[in-house]
């Protein structure tokens, strides 16, 4: 009882830890976790500490029992062992979910998508279309400051980013639920979906003076609850919305934007990433130009201020003047298992590891070393990319921007929002920058500039140190979403119970094309 097994005998905990320790082979560390859990006072939270070392023991365990490939899969190793703590948990009696403060979910992919191939991109081309339509010509300078100085806002404005993306989607869920019950309910059960339709990527034509893009989107999303909700809902309906509106943000809010921020640098180990914050004012965005790195502070010299547009295009200019630093390629080091680096770290030379730290604090990188629009986007991201150890890499083809971001920071949906917000920034700085007399002039004071000095040992080590399975991609236009959406109403027609997405849709075409496929001849041989 003392030990919170009370509910079971011994022999249903032996049966039970049998179970873990078949599911996740890893000899007799599943017994041995238990106790050192069931020695913790009750009432008593787990550290993450004490989670991670338990979590490690576990995959240590594993990596020494299963066959490699089978500890390689893509879910079943992480996702094993993640399940196989929860059951240890449980059986010590303690809370699983105090172990993952975060959600299992985060916790996995810090654990099982830290990897070079584990990142997505996107591709906006609307800089480029707006330069040509207005025939705007910038120049090289003005170009790069146009881009970091919207990486900067975005550094500035993610914590009210991210809260307006949480807002927006808890206040429509949260009405639905108040309203569940009543007669027009199905008016607030797909709030959040028309907003979607509508919500603004940057400041339109009614934006106020001085109004940052994040107030401007609160605003138009409170216009557009109002025209929907103020003459609709009863008022103890209203108070009962807004008090659970006003209890989920003071519970909730801090610790989502805490999880998602990308002010934060990847510290990989031996079987996970451990995210550790950067404050803003050490923060600064990574300009990669001819194969060198450079950083630009993200704030104004002594303030938590953002930096001005006028002090980023002088050091700007000063970067494309630079010819001193001779390229030092990082693209091995992004390709090689995060489980390797801290080994890796240790046999290298202290000047060359704080140099790469100082890449660190830099949580967008953006490259400038032009590539051909055509390429493939797998291929556009093979380019200079840092280590993996920030949230976003930009690269610059001439006609588009591709964003490579990592998924331990972005979902999808996320990281889609974020790049079309991030390229009408840019949009407006270039604006900006193109009404300037004065043409740009180098800052006697040039940006840092990375010196990445390797020995032949070290070279040596890293090319002798385990690789990231190279990844496989296809790509296509002619996929017909006109299509789909017709097929979706259709369905609705049909029922208003098939509630399909497109992604549904892909889904079930996959399973039917999985039956049918037959390979070519040529492809078999």
């Amino acid at each position: 009882g003392t030990l919170g097994l009370s509910k079971l005998s011994l022999p249903e905990i032996e049966v039970a830890v049998d179970q873990v320790a078949r599911m996740i082979p890893a000899g007799n560390v599943p017994g041995m976790i238990l106790s050192g859990l069931t020695r913790l006072s009750q009432g008593r939270k787990l550290s993450q500490k004490t989670v991670r070392r338990d979590i490690d023991l576990l995959f240590k365990g594993v990596g020494k029992t299963l066959d490699a490939a089978l500890y390689g899969a893509f879910f079943a190793g992480p996702a094993a062992v993640i399940w196989g703590y929860q059951q240890l948990l449980k059986l010590s009696g303690k809370n699983p979910e105090d172990a993952f403060p975060e959600g299992v979910w985060q916790f996995y992919v810090d654990y099982d998508m830290r990897e070079d191939t584990a990142r997505h991109a996107n591709e906006t081309h609307g800089f480029d279309t707006l330069l040509n339509r207005r025939q705007i010509r910038l120049d090289a300078v003005d170009r790069i400051t146009a881009w970091v100085m919207a990486a900067i806002q975005c550094l500035h404005q993610f914590d009210a980013l991210l809260a307006n993306e949480w807002r927006e989607r808890v206040y429509t869920h949260l009405l639905a639920e108040v309203t569940r019950n009543q007669p027009d309910a199905a008016r607030y059960t797909q709030l959040y979906r028309y907003w979607r339709q509508q919500r603004p990527y940057g400041c339109g034509p009614d934006a106020l003076p001085g109004e940052t893009y994040p107030a401007y989107r609160w605003r138009k999303f409170e216009e557009f609850l109002a025209g929907r909700v103020s003459d609709n809902l009863p008022a103890n309906l209203r108070d009962a919305w807004m008090a659970q509106v006003r209890r989920t943000e003071t519970e909730d809010l801090p610790a989502y934007r805490q999880q998602m921020s990308i002010l934060t640098y990847l510290d990989p180990g031996p079987y996970g990433e451990r995210r550790t914050p950067i404050s803003l004012s050490d923060a600064h965005i990574g300009v990669i130009q001819r194969g060198r790195y450079y950083l630009i502070p993200a704030c104004s010299p002594g303030t938590s201020r953002p930096a001005k547009a006028q002090t980023v295009r002088a050091q700007v200019a000063a970067l494309l003047a630079d010819a001193s630093n001779q390229p030092a390629p990082l693209t091995p080091l992004a390709e090689i298992k995060r489980a390797t680096w801290p080994g890796l770290r240790r046999k290298m030379n202290k000047n060359l590891v704080a140099e790469l730290d100082k890449l660190r604090l830099a949580p967008i990188l953006l490259n400038f070393d032009a590539q051909p629009s055509r390429l493939p986007l797998s291929q556009l991201r093979q380019a200079e990319r840092g280590l993996g150890d920030n949230a976003l890499t930009l690269f610059d083809t001439g006609d588009t921007i591709v964003f490579d971001q990592s998924h331990i920071f972005f979902d999808g949906a996320w990281g889609v929002a974020l790049s079309e917000i991030m390229t009408q920034e840019a949009q407006h700085w270039a604006l900006y920058l193109d009404a300037l007399d004065e043409p740009p002039q180098p800052a006697n004071e040039r940006p840092v500039s990375l010196s990445f000095n390797f020995r032949k040992a070290e070279l040596d080590l890293i090319r002798q140190a385990p690789q990231v399975t190279p990844e496989v991609s296809a790509e296509t236009e002619i996929v017909n979403l006109k299509a789909m959406l017709k097929l979706r109403q259709l369905f609705k027609q049909r029922s208003d119970l098939l509630g399909l997405t497109v992604n549904d849709l892909l889904i079930l075409y996959r399973a039917f094309h999985a039956a049918a496929y037959r390979p070519d001849p040529g492809l078999i041989a």
